[in-house]
């Protein structure tokens, strides 16, 4: 099994529990995004400006990219 969290400063957003066979490529992780992104306007309401900080490849991908620039977040750079 694989668990897949995204949280902010105050804690979880959203989670899956995911089968350890599950690939994520690009098409799986923008419908994660989109996922996400319902649940941070849920959860989140008064947030206008998210800064998505993550260090996966997935992100280069250009559906990807453009899955962010349609929800309208900014992505933050990477720690790496």
């Amino acid at each position: 099994m694989q668990l897949s969290v995204w949280r902010d400063l105050q804690g979880p957003i959203y989670s899956e529990l995911l089968d350890s066979k599950v690939r994520i490529n690009a098409l799986f992780y923008t419908q994660q995004l989109d996922r996400l992104a319902e649940a941070v306007r849920q959860k989140r309401p008064d947030k206008t400006k998210i800064i998505l900080q993550h260090d996966n490849a997935k992100h280069a991908a250009k559906l990807t990219k453009a899955k962010i620039q349609e929800v309208g977040w900014e992505v933050g750079a990477s720690r790496e």
